[in-house]
């Protein structure tokens, strides 16, 4: 294909289904994620029977880069049959409910009887949502016999979480191991920091970190509450959590007791030793 425009009078259903899955969360350029928009629960009927009920819901499916997405709508509850096309023999059957663009349909991939069953496999143009897990001769489907198997997706509302260096004070990284990550969607910022000492790491007094995008100004110097931090202390296996408080133009990293992480709180830091961030809040 070309350069076109989405839903354009001239476009292919080929086209226009391409076009919807750079809409969707992405597992690589062009691929859309294939999961669970919204809905599709698996549940029992209202008395348990050997049917099930699948709730209104969508679910993208796309297959491989390039076929374009098909996003399936259950517009009202639905009732699957299971047992009577399938009826259980001597063996237990483990069954799969999935959503599949091939039939347009819900469908029960049936699995294989064994004293052992294992799932059957669900194709790359179906997406899951619920196991079935039958017992010998059994006649009815209850609630304890469903599994949940949805995967949720979203709308690409925010790109891909990216690579970052923070910005420390009074910590230097050194030789240290360090990933840290974030992604923003509209206002809100996300970030992941793991960072574990090294032989030339060093910390040399009360610990800043800057976020990867400044933060809002609405937020009180000191009081407000950005997101937690993890300690760990490898040679004594001793962990310590706490939380992440803004200040004037950084994240201060707190320890439970309301101290400030340090060179000395909440121990002597020392090689292998790990510090883990995590943040969430509105950027400015």
């Amino acid at each position: 294909m070309t350069t076109f425009q989405m839903l354009d009078g001239g476009n292919s259903e080929a086209q226009d289904r391409l076009a919807t899955s750079f809409l969707l969360a992405q597992t690589s350029p062009g691929l859309a994620t294939t999961g669970v928009l919204a809905g599709l629960a698996v549940t029992q009927t209202t008395t348990a029977s050997g049917a099930v009920l699948v709730a209104a819901g969508a679910a993208p499916v796309q297959a491989s880069v390039g076929t374009g997405v098909a996003l399936l709508v259950n517009d009202t509850q639905a009732t699957l049959d299971v047992f009577t096309a399938n009826p259980m023999g001597g063996l237990p059957r483990n069954d799969v409910v999935a959503f599949d663009s091939i039939t347009k349909a819900n469908i029960t991939i049936i699995g294989t009887p064994n004293a052992a069953p294992t799932d059957p496999t669900v194709p790359a143009t179906a997406c899951a949502l619920a196991r079935l897990r039958h017992a010998a001769s059994a006649t009815t489907i209850p609630t304890a016999k469903i599994d949940d198997l949805r995967v949720f997706t979203s709308l690409a509302l925010g790109g891909a979480w990216t690579a970052y260096t923070p910005a420390w004070t009074n910590l230097t990284v050194g030789n240290g191991s360090q990933v840290a990550r974030y992604t923003q969607v509209g206002k809100t910022v996300h970030a992941a920091v793991n960072l574990t000492l090294g032989s030339t790491s060093a910390i040399y007094g009360a610990v800043y970190v800057a976020p990867p995008v400044v933060a809002s100004a609405t937020y009180p110097v000191s009081h407000a509450l950005m997101g937690a931090v993890s300690m760990f202390d490898t040679s004594a296996g001793a962990r310590r959590v706490g939380g992440l408080f803004r200040s004037a133009t950084a994240v201060h990293l707190i320890v439970a007791d309301g101290t400030q992480l340090s060179a000395t709180t909440p121990w002597a830091w020392a090689v292998g030793d790990i510090i883990s961030l995590n943040l969430t809040y509105e950027a400015a």
